[in-house]
């Protein structure tokens, strides 16, 4: 059986997870591989981390938890973008409403996802429409 693809022409998406919880951070690694099996993830637990990571590294998405030691609610987002205005950001919260989703959007955030959605369908859509074939 041929595949359409070799190996090498397979571009992997590099993702940078900030994300204090440790179960909640192996759970989303476990769903991004699911949607993108050839992304690399770097797990990172703050702001601060984050920002020592993008100081070597390239990503092409951060998916952001709105609740770290350094950072909380739609200001996290803020705070990312000081650092990288153009990579794509996905917020992730447990504690979704119609006000932190405006204000995350408005800070910066390019999606905003209740953490309960992690396992369907919606945060596959929202993965492979922020990321098409960047």
């Amino acid at each position: 059986m041929k595949e359409s693809m070799d190996d090498k022409d397979i571009i992997t998406k590099k993702i940078l997870l900030v994300e204090d919880s440790e179960p909640d951070a192996v759970y989303v690694s476990r769903k991004i591989a699911d949607t993108l099996p050839n992304a690399e993830v770097t797990v990172v637990t703050s702001l601060g981390e984050a920002y020592e990571a993008y100081k070597t590294d390239f990503f092409h998405l951060i998916l952001l938890d709105l609740n770290l030691p350094d950072g909380f609610g739609a200001a996290t987002v803020q705070e990312m973008r000081r650092f990288n205005k153009t990579v794509p950001i996905v917020a992730l919260t447990g504690h979704v409403n119609e006000k932190l989703t405006q204000a995350t959007l408005q800070n910066g955030a390019d999606h905003v996802l209740n953490k309960s959605v992690l396992g369907t369908e919606d945060f596959a859509e929202a993965i492979e429409k922020i990321l098409p074939e960047r």
